[in-house]
């Protein structure tokens, strides 16, 4: 046999244990001044520790080796060496320096006489009496962890009853800090003598239910057991228990609602954890169209039109917040189906998590609250004023055109009364209409003043809404009809002259509806009578200009009295477009006050 063959048998039977010896050594690296000590530092040292020598301090230094010994000290090298978590030992070969940089027994070795032939096992004493507590350490912050985190109570009490250990748990279910808990007997806190007389005798309990007193004298629910176990030289209990509080009062709770439920209608079912129904009331198998005895035991899914948006809404908030609200698509037995107003729970129980369902069918609401939508967007393009009030006067809807006219958005009108109302007009309006609305009327007028003393005409219609006979409220359909009501009849003697004119012209309001037409205006416009364009706005109606332009001309107007333009673009009633100039005068009654605007488009000076 070969040397070669040798050495590969030997690596084979051996290369094991050589390999977990070399793994095994303290790696140790020793930091001098000079390759003069280095030798004599190396050599101190048996086979039991892996050693390099180096004279570089890099930063790489403090994290490959179980311990540097510096052969010299300096206040930079012990300030950086306590701020690593590398085991450090510095070499002293003078007393004074340990009083200079405050150093602690652990961290230094005196060069006494014939130090280095005892150096070796000091350090490998000091490495493993380290080893060891960090072990210990470990263990016990691993262990103090666990007993922390559980989910349970646990205390630890002498044979007198004195708490001498509490962990998280038993703190937060007790409510004390440790302090408070050092201070108590077992007795403070359970009220139950022959319990507490158990206990102290040792006896080992499981499962007893008994009620533990809380820092605020509140009664606890709790299941508990006891052991005794060495603590040192000392015997000691150890008690743990589990807050049950919560669940009992949920037990009675689902007793009570069940009892109740079944003599209510509304569908209430209680379903288990794997979704199976496991309490269902006689309104809510008849809802469904089944038998109770059909429905019970069956999964809840077969009985609910389930989105998957549906799904995660609730599986969300059940598990956040333990209850969720909304509707369902319920499903009946003869194929048809049918919404319910939900409200679901969680209650968790001994015996397991159910969800409750109470619910409410609101397919006939569902279907008002459709229809009710729908009149909103029709009645919203409608021009008149239209209000729906409650039986209590409240305001339940107004439209667009109501917005506009009173200056006041729904959102700070609805489920207002009539004194809360921020919008002055609209007071008046209900203050006047209100006591007209006992039963159904319609063509009534009612007068309002704005603030700056104009008067304002309002015809109005009244519908009173009745349910079995009870007033549900009232829809009131109205239209300002001022311009016709005060200021035409003014116009008249000045319409006369109109009808004369060539030129085409027309009579509005201040706010621009027309309140007169003459002969001219109607050929032009090719328009067939004059009382199908009263009340209709002149812009945009005929006139193409921007809201811009409208104001410009209103406040010249106001300061003038006069205003006109060389060219205006203006629309027929087939749609057909032409351009030509046009004067505006604004008409004043005999108190001086602005009531009407008169029109006039240059005829003669059409362009199509």
């Amino acid at each position: 046999m070969n040397n070669k063959t040798k050495l590969e048998r030997f690596f084979k039977n051996n290369g094991g244990v050589l390999l977990l010896e070399m793994l095994s050594r303290y790696r140790i690296v020793l930091v001098g001044r000079g390759q003069r000590d280095a030798r004599r530092l190396i050599d101190a040292f048996s086979t039991k520790f892996d050693i390099r020598y180096t004279e570089d301090i890099s930063e790489d230094l403090w994290f490959f080796s179980d311990l540097i010994i510096f052969d010299f000290i300096n206040e930079e090298l012990i300030s950086r060496a306590r701020k690593e978590k590398t085991n450090y030992l510095f070499l002293i070969g003078n007393e004074n320096d340990v009083k200079k940089y405050d150093l602690k027994e652990e961290e230094y070795v005196l060069k006494g006489p014939g130090y280095l032939h005892y150096l070796s096992n000091i350090v490998f004493n000091m490495l493993k009496n380290r080893s060891l507590r960090q072990t210990l350490e470990f263990e016990r912050e691993k262990y103090s962890t666990l007993v922390n985190n559980m989910g349970c109570g646990m205390i630890v009490l002498r044979r007198d009853g004195k708490i001498i250990f509490s962990n998280s748990s038993a703190k937060s279910i007790l409510g004390y800090s440790d302090r408070e808990l050092a201070n108590l007997n077992i007795k403070d806190v359970l009220p139950e003598e022959s319990v507490v007389n158990k206990i102290l005798k040792g006896d080992i309990l499981n499962n007893q239910e008994c009620i533990l007193l809380n820092a605020f004298s509140d009664e606890r629910t709790v299941t508990l057991n006891s052991s005794t176990s060495l603590y040192g030289a000392e015997r000691v209990i150890q008690v743990t228990f589990m807050d049950i509080t919560t669940q009992r009062k949920n037990e009675k709770l689902i007793e009570f609602q069940f009892n109740f439920l079944d003599n209510i209608e509304e569908i209430a079912l209680a379903v288990n954890s794997r979704g199976d129904i496991v309490y269902l009331n006689k309104f809510a198998a008849k809802s469904h169209g089944y038998e109770l005895q059909e429905m019970l035991g069956t999964p809840e899914k077969n009985y609910v039109k389930q989105h998957s948006r549906y799904l995660k809404s609730k599986s969300y908030a059940l598990r956040t917040t333990g209850s969720w609200i909304g509707r369902e698509i319920r499903l009946r037995k003869d194929g048809s189906y049918f919404i319910v107003e939900a409200r679901r729970k969680l209650l968790k129980t001994s015996k397991g998590d159910f969800e409750l369902m109470v619910g409410r069918d609101v397919t006939a609401r569902h279907e008002m609250e459709r229809k009710l939508k729908l009149h909103s967007l029709l009645l919203n393009n409608v021009r008149e004023i239209v209000l729906a009030i409650d039986s209590s006067h409240h305001i339940i809807y107004m439209n667009k055109t109501a917005e506009d006219f009173f200056k006041i958005s729904s959102r700070k009108a609805l489920g207002k009364k009539m004194e809360e109302l921020p919008s002055t007009l609209l007071k008046q309006l209900l203050g006047r209409i209100m006591p007209l609305c006992t039963e159904t009327s319609s063509g009534k007028l009612v007068e309002i003043e704005e603030e700056r003393g104009t008067k304002i005409m309002i015809q109005f219609v009244s519908q009173c809404v009745k349910e079995k006979g009870r007033v549900v409220g009232y829809v009131i359909t109205g239209k300002d009809i001022s311009g016709i009501y005060y200021i035409l009849p003014s116009l008249k003697s000045r319409a006369e002259l109109l009808e004369k004119l060539f030129n085409p012209a027309v009579a509005t309001d201040l706010k621009g509806q027309i309140l007169y037409a003459n002969a001219s205006w109607l050929e032009t416009f090719k328009l067939d009578d004059v009382n199908s364009i009263i009340g209709l706005k002149l812009v945009p109606t005929f006139l193409r200009v921007s809201n811009k332009v409208c104001k410009d001309v209103n406040r010249i107007l106001e300061n003038n009295g006069y205003i006109s333009f060389d060219e205006l673009t203006f629309v027929d009633r087939n749609g057909d477009i032409f351009k030509a100039p046009l004067a505006i005068i604004r008409l004043r009654d005999r108190t001086g006050f602005f009531v009407a605007d008169i029109s006039i488009v240059m005829k003669n000076r059409i362009k199509t």
